[in-house]
């Protein structure tokens, strides 16, 4: 469904950019003014991108009738919305942690300013749209609807979410209910589409992270070698662990790893604790199966996944 599709890639990129900004404020507070910018140059390309994809989504909306859209794809609506509206308030605590961090933290809270109000402005309408929808799925929400939206945004309301959203009509996914902790969460820059490696899905045991550093060595008659610095090398990234195919997420997720490598487009991964390791590509899948059922399926997925940094060069994107 074309307002599913375009909510869910406006709740990706508006997330990514919540994870940006607070990448922003933490360079910006560092001292780091060259890291702020660049960071904050990503997240306005994250608020653009989200703001066009709700806008298309607010033309899919028009005249669209939900009296049978299943209760799952319903709370896929509103799984949508709730993300963005959490990213709305990210954004925005971030922008005022960023102007008090300084003259350029400032700077860049002014840049980001009409590009913010844009992303929310088209988020109000968004929401005013979804809730005039017609159809039975949504009729659950009609009532108390605009009060859990602020709820997620830090305003009074009048309902517990939680509550208000429990209908027999629309179920929550325990991804929009509760809260899970990821050890990565990988972000494709292309599409925004996101992998979250948790232990409930491809979890990894080991991590192993090299940095390189090229220095030439040039041969003298009866004497040491002579070192020259040439430049600062590249850097990789391994992961290895275990999926277990019996989990909720499947035995499909090094398939969907495979799809986001062929993009062939940079990758944002950012650690669960919320460290932003900046831009990478995925070179290498390693896959092997174990406990092999009678049918051929595996019940494990042993991988290793291999990573290697993107340099930063914006004239060769």
């Amino acid at each position: 469904m074309e307002l599913i599709s375009n909510l869910s890639h406006a709740a990706s990129l508006a997330a990514a950019g919540g994870e940006r900004m607070r990448a922003t404020v933490t360079a910006a507070q560092s001292g780091k003014a060259a890291a702020a910018d660049l960071f904050a140059s990503a997240t306005r390309l994250d608020l653009v991108g989200s703001t066009d994809a709700m806008r298309s989504a607010i033309g899919a909306a028009k005249g669209v009738d939900l009296s049978f859209l299943p209760g799952e794809q319903a709370s896929k609506i509103t799984r949508g919305l709730r993300a963005l509206s959490t990213a709305e308030a990210s954004i925005s605590q971030g922008m005022a942690a960023a102007n008090a961090a300084g003259e350029a933290g400032a700077a860049i809270a002014t840049k980001l300013a009409p590009v913010f109000s844009d992303f929310s402005g088209t988020l109000t309408t968004l929401k005013q749209q979804t809730m005039a929808l017609p159809g039975a799925a949504m009729d659950a929400l009609r009532n108390n609807f605009a009060t859990v939206m602020d709820g997620l945004t830090g305003k009074p309301t009048a309902v517990p979410i939680v509550n208000s959203l429990a209908s027999p009509m629309l179920p929550i996914a325990p991804a929009a209910s509760s809260s899970r902790s990821h050890l990565l969460v990988l972000t494709a820059e292309s599409t925004g589409e996101k992998f979250f490696f948790g232990l409930s899905t491809a979890a990894y045991d080991s991590l192993r992270r090299t940095t390189s550093f090229n220095v030439a060595a040039q041969e003298r008659l009866q004497r040491q070698e002579a070192l020259q610095a040439v430049n600062k090398g590249g850097e990789t990234i391994s992961v290895s662990g275990a999926i277990y195919t019996k989990t909720d997420a499947g035995a499909r997720q090094l398939d969907t790893l495979r799809r986001i490598g062929a993009q062939q487009s940079p990758l944002q991964l950012t650690t669960g604790y919320g460290d932003a390791l900046g831009r990478w590509y995925l070179v290498q899948i390693e896959e092997e199966q174990g406990s092999i059922t009678a049918d051929g399926a595996p019940l494990k997925q042993q991988f290793t996944l291999e990573f290697k940094r993107y340099g930063d060069d914006y004239a060769n994107r």
